[in-house]
């Protein structure tokens, strides 16, 4: 027993003999020229860059390796792409004695690090391209080749960064654009080395000013990530960005705030880039899912079931034109770095909004998405609770968006119509048939109807307007005296032609500068109409018109009698020159043409007064003399009438 004693306390004399002269000897070894002219030279081989540090310390209990101020340059005049303030190396002992390298920590304090975007991807600036090493041949004399170092197993327990910051140099885009990461925390942990290792991560960004690919982040965000194979790129990842602040291009934005988190399954594709699967994309009320794809064919497809869009216009700045409330779901949607190869379908279910200076309107169809276009076919739509067809889209997404619309109705009701959109209730009744197209750009500084262009065909037939009849308002006094005259002779028919009741309305309109100019429109009430032409301003309506009346058989039977025409009157259908229709739509000012009044006049008192007129020239100047009656009257007509 006591010579085992003695055999284990020598065995521990020469154990610490031997501690003593590796603490003794290692240090300087590190410290020597040697060692440093080899570590660089390691370097050089491998990233093509020049590595410095200004010292290198050893400890034996635990085994460590301190590297202090060490920096990466792509020469030894250059400023240095990558640097840091200590890097600490951890190794466990026991491992060693089994042939294993263990390491127990890896810690690096205060990395700057300078990354440099191309065509090929990420890398260090000024590092050397390196080609793909070739495999070992067998020693030409036929002996056999060296021995792998077998057994040797590298396993780092926990790695962390603490206040690093990353520098990223997109060359991809012109002019080349710069994003920074700053005071960096990141922290790994493995279970051990050999066989399966769960490694999980954590990486904390206080300060994020990145841009990439369209998409920016500014402030802070999150992540955590866990893997069993971490060199093959997999594993379960999870992003919060929620207090940051997000863009993609002009078409999201993302204030602070509001909740923003990823999660999924990293992959790695065959040429070794990075992927996602299983994603789960939240922003705000969103849960999208989908998958990711970078590298030659960067693309993120989603897909979401119906979701709120109450307060989205936050979010896309386009929607804060119409203030939209409702659900949208997202049945496909395709995200690529290039606008123009970006698409998407989406099923509106339903969208309430309201247009500027307009009434009430909600929306159900189809939208799809086709790089800087977004269009709809045959889409549903209520307008102030009037069922349209409708066929909107919108152009140059990503610049200076315009819209659009094609539409059609059959029966909407026009007093709903202008009550909403013109604030004119009970003032035009009837079914509105209808179709157009009207254009215009989306936002700007402009008045929405000062910039809105358009032609629109419709007809109301069997309406009414309320408070006007036209042909009272272009007879004026001749009419007051028509309605007196036949008021005593004890027959109040005429007032039959003042109803408000119009048999039909239609024609064409052209939308512009904020005026309906009419191309023309024609009003026709029982036995008389109207043809007109000129602008409607909006949205008073205000009138400034030009037109023809044109009196059928029974109005003009009714003047001949008010001015006491004879039996055997033949009525006829007499147009009349309209100079100016003015004032509004239930009270309308008319100017008739001087050369009308004149000639409706003419004819009326040729009526009634001819058979008196040729009954005395005939007694005074003989037979034959009333044909001269008859040629002075009808050339008096025709120059009070204007014609020559």
């Amino acid at each position: 027993m006591k010579w085992a004693l003695r055999g284990l306390a020598a065995v521990a004399v020469l154990l610490l003999v031997a501690v003593g002269v590796l603490a003794f000897a290692l240090p300087r070894l590190a410290k020597s020229d040697a060692a440093r002219a080899r570590i660089q030279e390691a370097t050089r081989s491998v990233l093509g860059l020049e590595l410095g540090y200004a010292d290198l310390d050893f400890g034996l209990l635990p085994p460590s390796l301190v590297v202090v101020d060490p920096a990466l340059l792509s020469d030894a005049e250059s400023d240095p792409v990558a640097r840091a303030e200590r890097v600490a190396l951890r190794v466990q002992l026991l491992p060693l004695l089994r042939r294993q390298l263990e390491v127990q920590s890896l810690s690096v304090d205060g990395l700057a690090l300078n990354l440099v975007r191309d065509a090929d991807g990420f890398a260090l600036p000024g590092m050397a391209k390196r080609e793909t090493p070739a495999e070992p041949s067998e020693p030409s004399d036929g002996s056999p080749a060296p021995a792998e170092s077998a057994g040797i197993v590298l396993g780092i327990r926990t790695i962390s960064l603490r206040d690093a910051s990353f520098t990223i140099e997109d060359r991809t885009v012109s002019p080349a654009t710069k994003s920074r990461l700053d005071d960096v925390d990141v922290s790994f942990r493995s279970s051990g080395s050999g066989g399966e290792r769960r490694v999980t991560g954590t990486l904390s960004v206080p300060d994020a000013d990145l841009a990439l690919d369209g998409f920016a982040v500014r402030g802070p965000f999150e992540a955590e990530i866990a893997s069993d194979d971490m060199l093959a790129g997999t594993g379960e990842f999870e992003l919060d960005a929620s207090a940051a602040a997000l863009r993609y291009g002009a078409d999201f934005t993302k204030p602070a705030g509001v909740e923003a988190t990823v999660r999924g399954l990293l992959v790695t594709d065959a040429d070794g880039a990075l992927g996602a699967d299983d994603l789960e994309i939240v922003v705000k009320n969103l849960v999208a899912t989908g998958s990711l794809r970078t590298g030659a064919d960067t693309q993120l497809t989603l897909s979401a079931a119906p979701f709120a869009i109450d307060g989205w216009e936050a979010l896309v700045p386009a929607l804060g034109l119409v203030t939209p409330t409702g659900r949208v779901g997202i049945s496909e949607l395709v995200v690529k770095p290039s606008l123009a190869s970006t698409r998407g379908r989406f099923q509106i279910d339903p969208i309430d909004m309201t247009l500027p200076d307009s009434g009430p309107l909600s929306f159900t169809g189809e939208v799809v998405l086709a790089g800087a276009s977004l269009f709809s076919r045959d889409a549903q739509l209520l307008l102030a609770g009037e069922p349209f067809t409708v066929s909107p889209k919108l152009d140059d997404l990503a610049g200076a968006p315009r819209f659009e619309v094609r539409f059609e109705t059959a029966g909407a009701s026009s007093d709903a119509l202008l009550d909403a959109f013109a604030g004119l209730p009970d003032r035009l009744h009837g079914p509105l048939v209808a179709s157009g197209t009207l254009r215009g750009p989306v936002g700007g500084e402009k008045p929405f109807l000062d910039t809105l262009v358009g032609d629109i065909d419709f007809g109301i037939e069997n309406g009414r307007i309320v408070g006007a009849s036209l042909l009272e308002a272009a007879l004026g006094s001749l009419g007051k005296r028509v309605a007196e005259s036949r008021r005593a002779q004890g027959d109040a028919a005429w007032e039959r032609f003042y109803t408000e009741q119009f048999e039909k309305l239609a024609g064409k309109v052209r939308l512009e500068r904020s005026h309906l100019i009419s191309q023309p429109v024609t009003l026709a009430y029982r036995d008389y109409g109207v043809t007109l032409e000129g602008p409607v301003r909006l949205p008073d309506f205000a009138l400034d018109l030009r037109g023809v009346l044109l009196l059928g058989t029974e109005v003009d039977r009714e003047l001949a009698r008010a001015f006491d025409a004879p039996d055997d009157y033949v009525p006829s259908q007499r147009e009349v020159v309209l100079q100016s229709v003015r004032g509004f739509p239930t009270e309308p000012k008319v100017q008739l043409a001087s050369n009308s009044v004149a000639s409706l006049a003419a004819h009326y008192v040729k009526a009634t007064q001819r058979e008196e007129l040729k009954r005395r020239a005939e007694k005074e100047l003989g037979s034959g003399s009333g044909e001269i009656i008859d040629r002075g009257l009808d050339a008096l007509e025709g120059i009070l009438g204007g014609r020559r």
